[in-house]
């Protein structure tokens, strides 16, 4: 109801936003999107395309939630979109440094991961970390980097070459958390991964990534 009668452009965005959050708990895919859209919709009125909550974040959203839930085709198009809206803002506060494209390149690596496409996973993540380099974002030069890198090694069944990559921030970083438990759970090594799986679920911070994070906990703790 806020979302719907609230006059405010944050207000909108935020109620829509947690409503997003919300469905993805309830593993609503098809209205978690429309919420998303509806962040979507609401920043371009505002043409807002700022890093964080802008145009390109949930965009990003949109594409990571297909993802997740399966459907390769809308996450691919997606990405399409992504690409095509970064190259068509002229912002000189990320441009220099290109931050923007983390976001369609970050999805497309998942992708290729997904339909076991490592070559191209690879030669995405050495885009990725060409860019990475130059970047201000310590995230994107570090912890971002070794979990790209560690989702890559998971999918090959290379295991301790995914716990050495995730575990370069993933005890510390709840963003590298679920790729660690799960390299561990692969490896045998199930008391960590339910030790970290715990964490996770125990998280209650209320965005999109997160909510996703415990859902994956609880229905591995579940079955563990």
């Amino acid at each position: 109801q806020y979302g719907e009668t609230s006059t405010s452009y944050a207000g909108k965005k935020m109620a829509n936003y947690y409503n997003a959050v919300s469905y993805i708990e309830e593993k609503n895919y098809d209205m978690a999107i429309k919420y998303l859209q509806n962040c979507y919709d609401i920043n371009e009125a505002n043409q807002d395309s700022s890093m964080s909550n802008g145009m390109p974040n949930y965009l990003y959203g949109i594409g990571w939630t297909h993802l997740q839930f399966g459907n390769i085709q809308e996450a691919q198009n997606s990405t399409k979109k992504l690409y095509e809206l970064v190259d068509s803002i002229k912002n000189p506060k990320y441009d220099p440094y290109k931050t923007l494209y983390f976001f369609p390149l970050e999805l497309e690596i998942q992708i290729a991961v997904k339909l076991k496409d490592f070559e191209k996973s690879r030669l995405k993540l050495h885009e990725y970390r060409a860019i990475a380099k130059k970047n201000k974002h310590k995230y994107y030069r570090n912890s971002g980097y070794y979990n790209l890198r560690g989702r890559i090694a998971l999918a090959e069944a290379r295991y301790d070459d995914a716990i050495k990559d995730f575990n370069k921030y993933g005890q510390s970083d709840k963003r590298n958390m679920l790729g660690l438990a799960e390299a561990y759970e692969a490896n045998g090594n199930l008391d960590e991964a339910k030790r970290l799986y715990q964490i996770l679920l125990n998280d209650k911070n209320f965005y999109f990534k997160p909510a996703f994070r415990r859902i994956e906990a609880k229905s591995k703790l579940e079955t563990l």
